[in-house]
Formats: structure tokens, C-alpha cells, sequence
């Protein structure tokens, strides 16, 4: 989805340019069209630009919320739009949401912003690229290029995860896959959201993406201690989980005993740390 992808790198370019105290301000913002309910009753599509709704002009899909608070269900919406380049006549018919008491039009809106930045920064894609999974790395590698320093510090790091314009890691679909793209392509670091996605890796029971869990955490176990500082309990958790499972499934592959396997595993990571 182009609209969605378009927001990410929105939030990115945002969050990027803020926290390297450069210079981005808004230049223009509308609002999109980019889901519809399949209780809706109306005739608008993804990626219409909505340009009024009953002859008023919204900024912002908080001011049109508003606006629709203070209609009643069964009531028809007149919206102007900007479909394919065309400006178009549509319209939504409101429903009320018995649960939750609230009026809807059946669609979900969202805010383009087009922003204006200082320096600019080049940031090309694939045409096959599209959703806001690469949210978080896409901010990571903007203010990587905006204070000029190499934040990878060399190394190889694949992550994933949305990313607000407040800066907030969001959660996405399919982690366990993309851990294992990572795994694949070698990568020395992987970067997921915390929480479900974080469990769902764990829980991928891939020997490989289990490995790189575990060394990934190992060593940032062993770099905290070097900082006198305490694993966190977070980490110490799913470093026991991804231990018992990978175990589980070397202990019947090799036929060993959790012990010699541990021993074996943390051998090999210690001779192949990062610096």
C-alpha cells in the first residue's frame, strides 16, 4: 500500500530529522482515503484525496471526527475528492456502532504530510516495497545520514517495526519471517519491537533465528556486565525461552545432553564475538 508506505517514511523522515536537530517543517497535508469497511455504504476508494465533506474543508481527520460526532446514523455525506487526478462528487452513509455508540462512515482516513527539509537526504526504494513495516530502520538510517556518523558501527543489521511521529516502535506482522530473511543474509544484529513480535521470534522454534537470538542477547548480557551494569529481566526471560527450545531441538538432533550443548554454544559465540 503506496499511501501507507508514504506515511512511513513520513514518520521517519520526522523522527529522524528531530532527533538530529535539523530543520523539516510542513509544506502542505491532505487526507487519504487508505481503508474501507466492508460495512460501508458509500462509493469512495483507497487513495481518493478527500477535499471536503458537505462543503467543509478538514486539515486534519481529528476536525472531520469531530464533524461526524454531530450527525446521526443513516445520514448521507456529501465528499469532493481527487480521484486519479479527477475531482469527483462521493458519498458515505453513516452507521452507528451498537457496542462502541459510535458514529462511522465506514472508511479510515488518513494524513499525508509533505514536508519541507534542510539538508535533504536521498532515500530510494524498490517498486515492490510498500507497508510501514520499514518504518524504524528508515528513521535509523535518515539520522544515520544526517549526523554523518555510521551508527551501525560496521556492523550487519536488519530490523523491523513501524514508527510513529512521536517516535513510538510499533509492532508488525510476520517477524518470524523476516528474522529469518535476517538470519539468511547473515546479519550480526536483528531489531524487533518489543513485546508480541518479540515473543513471536522467540517462539519461531527456527534452530537459526533461535542462535541468533540467543547471541544477540548473550553479548548484550556480557556488554552490560562490562558496564557494571544488570541484564535486563526482559531479555533474561526470552534468553531462557529461546535456550529451552533450540536445546530442545539440538538435544534430540545430536542426542546430547542440555549441558554439552550450552557448553558447545556459548564456546562457538564466544569465538565469534563482535566487537
Amino acid at each position: 500500500n503506496n499511501l501507507l508506505l508514504n506515511q512511513a517514511n513520513n514518520n521517519a523522515k520526522y523522527v529522524a530529522y528531530t532527533n538530529a536537530n535539523k530543520e523539516i517543517k510542513v509544506k502542505s497535508q491532505s487526507l487519504y482515503v487508505y481503508y474501507i469497511s466492508k460495512d460501508a455504504v458509500t462509493d469512495l476508494k483507497v487513495g481518493d484525496k478527500v477535499l471536503e465533506v458537505d462543503g467543509k474543508g478538514f486539515q486534519t481527520f481529528s476536525s472531520l471526527r469531530e464533524y461526524i460526532n454531530t450527525k446521526s446514523s443513516g445520514e448521507v455525506l456529501s465528499v469532493k475528492v481527487e480521484e486519479n487526478g479527477k475531482k469527483k462528487t462521493k458519498s458515505a452513509k453513516l452507521y452507528k456502532d451498537a457496542k462502541e455508540n459510535v458514529i462511522y462512515m465506514g472508511v479510515s482516513i488518513m494524513l499525508d504530510k509533505n514536508y519541507e527539509v534542510s539538508p535533504k537526504v536521498d532515500i530510494k526504494f524498490r517498486n515492490s516495497e510498500g507497508g510501514p513495516s520499514g518504518g524504524l530502520m528508515m528513521s535509523l538510517e535518515i539520522y544515520s545520514q544526517l549526523i554523518n556518523k555510521d551508527i551501525t558501527r560496521g556492523r550487519k543489521i536488519v530490523g523491523t517495526g513501524t514508527i510513529s511521529e512521536d517516535g513510538e516502535v510499533g509492532e508488525i506482522d510476520g517477524v518470524k519471517y523476516k528474522l529469518r530473511g535476517a538470519v539468511k543474509n547473515k546479519a550480526q544484529i536483528f531489531i524487533a519491537p518489543s513485546g508480541n513480535n518479540y515473543k513471536e521470534a522467540v517462539k519461531a522454534n527456527d534452530p537459526e533465528a533461535l542462535v541468533a537470538i540467543i547471541k544477540m542477547i548473550y553479548q548484550r548480557k556480557q556488554k552490560r556486565l562490562a558496564q557494571g551494569k544488570k541484564c535486563t529481566a526482559t531479555d533474561a526471560r526470552y534468553f531462557q525461552i529461546a535456550e529451552n527450545l533450540l536445546y530442545m531441538e539440538l538435544g534430540v538432533a545430536l542426542e546430547k545432553p542440555k549441558q554439552e550443548i550450552c557448553k558447545t554454544i556459548i564456546d562457538y559465540i564466544d569465538q565469534n564475538k563482535i566487537d
